[in-house]
């Protein structure tokens, strides 16, 4: 196990208290930030930050998860990382971020609702 460097109060036994919609929502809910940072025109460093605590989130839930729940989530982990580090402008990754957002969301039927 690592340790956390951005949710550093959230620890995998709690962590593993919440139910998957609900973990999908809070990862959900970083990954929306990070897409209004984009938007609203923050710099490379916020976005790196997003990112980043984006990840811890998704590593915790696939920590906490099994089955085919966490398959996939281990490959939308892959996609994300991958647009983690593309190379092209932030104005690129925004419609990647923002189909991986409704992605994330439909894994399970609970924060499927969402969108």
């Amino acid at each position: 196990m690592y340790s956390l460097q951005y949710h550093k109060t959230i620890t995998p036994e709690r962590w593993r208290k919440y139910l998957a919609g609900q973990q999908l929502l809070m990862i959900g809910n970083e990954l929306n930030r990070l897409i209004n940072c984009i938007k609203h025109g923050f710099d490379e460093s916020e976005y790196i930050i997003g990112m980043e605590k984006t990840i811890e989130l998704v590593d915790l839930t696939v920590e906490s998860q099994a089955g085919n729940l966490r398959k996939e989530l281990l490959r939308w982990r892959e996609l994300f990382v991958e647009n983690y580090i593309y190379e092209g402008s932030l104005a690129t990754r925004l419609p990647i971020l923002e189909s991986l957002y409704k992605v994330l969301l439909l894994l399970d039927s609970k924060s499927a609702l969402v969108l």
